[in-house]
């Protein structure tokens, strides 16, 4: 039942108990009763005789209850709520008398605590939230404007992976639709770019645009996206130009070392070449055995192009432990898994203190924590 039905019944009872109208009763067969024009509102059974609750002009009906002898009595009717009774049948509950003046002064105390908090008078409030509202409309439009123009995409860097561009943010936006404005001005003031963008709040996320340029030769946001993702167990998807993944646990230690601000002063990520390169460069140089070990760890991983090196190398490292529990290599090829693992987690080590020694701790604590 909609709200001015509800009202316009309020108030024919409220005229009815102002009227101050004689209530009677009186006892009578059942099949009388109900001829003379009783109504049988509930379900129970009744007996032979009846009690018969009349109104004089209103209404008629079958009821047990106690009643008063004149509707003035009542004093004051109000609606409280609507709620499912059953499959199809709704029911209304009411309150009256000092419960009714009750509910009033509760509502016009919550009403004055709403103006106070606007402030305004009770009695302007609804001007009040209107102007409001319209000045959030405002706000609404330059925000947009704003992202448009790329506005919000927060901290962040910029890498080169041969011809692409790679640009990483951070920011504090949530709303789906906000970021991807920002998306698109980033693709329609960018060629052969690709940009990551980190959002934290309540669920933590990954969302990636790739310029057209990029989708016309097979990239897809979607799978950038899941593969960034999928290092802390989530997952997403999107269009090929934008896509946007969810962090099955940002505390990952790859997660935390993808973000910006955990990226600065390390050594940028390589392909899977310019990591054999950078490992046959590695003075002393390992014998044979372990190289080789070595070599296949690095051509059998997984090597995203977003890790920076030191997590590139210590993930092989967890790769390589990751399989010896699976196979359980045991004496000669134990021993080389064994130092292979340990000579990824140094050389992990090592390629940080090339280029910032003082991000050690950070390193040794990602590595650490992942295996917690």
């Amino acid at each position: 039942m909609d709200d001015p039905t509800l009202a316009r019944i309020e108030e024919e009872v409220n005229r009815h108990i102002w009227a101050n109208l004689p209530v009677t009763t009186r006892e009578m067969k059942y099949k009388e009763a109900i001829a003379a024009g009783a109504m049988a509102f509930f379900t129970e059974k009744y007996g032979d005789i009846v009690r018969v609750v009349d109104v004089p002009g209103v209404s008629v009906e079958l009821c047990g209850g106690t009643h008063v002898p004149t509707t003035g009595q009542i004093a004051l009717f109000r609606f409280t709520h609507e709620t499912g009774a059953a499959a199809g049948v709704r029911r209304i509950e009411a309150v009256t008398g000092p419960g009714a003046y009750g509910l009033i002064r509760k509502l016009e105390g919550e009403l004055e605590q709403a103006a106070g908090a606007l402030r305004t008078q009770p009695e302007h409030l609804v001007r009040r939230i209107e102007q409001l509202l319209e000045e959030n409309k405002k706000l609404e439009k330059r925000v947009e404007e704003l992202l448009k123009q790329g506005a919000g995409a927060g901290s962040g860097s910029s890498e080169r992976i041969g011809d692409v561009e790679l640009h990483i943010g951070d920011s504090d936006l949530e709303d789906r639709d906000q970021i991807g404005l920002i998306m698109d001005a980033f693709r329609s003031s960018h060629k052969r770019a690709i940009s990551v963008l980190f959002t934290n709040g309540e669920r933590a996320g990954v969302h990636v645009a790739v310029t057209d340029d990029l989708v016309q030769q097979g990239v897809r946001a979607g799978a950038v996206a899941n593969a960034i993702a999928a290092v802390s167990g989530g997952k997403g998807g999107g269009r090929p130009h934008f896509a946007s993944a969810g962090a099955g646990d940002p505390r990952s230690w790859v997660w935390r070392g993808l973000r910006p601000g955990n990226r600065r002063g390390v050594a940028p990520p390589m392909t899977r070449r310019e990591l054999l390169a950078w490992l046959e460069a590695r003075r002393p140089v390992p014998p044979d055995p372990l190289r080789a070990c070595l070599e296949v760890a690095v051509a059998d991983g997984e090597l995203s192009p977003l890790v920076a090196l030191p997590d590139q190398l210590a993930l092989l490292g967890r790769g390589v432990l990751a399989g010896w529990r699976v196979g359980r290599p045991a004496g000669r090829e134990l021993a080389l898994e064994l130092l292979a693992a340990d000579a990824f987690i140094t050389y992990a080590f090592e390629a940080q203190a090339d280029v910032d020694a003082g991000g050690l701790a950070a390193l040794a604590e990602r590595i650490a924590g992942s295996e917690q």
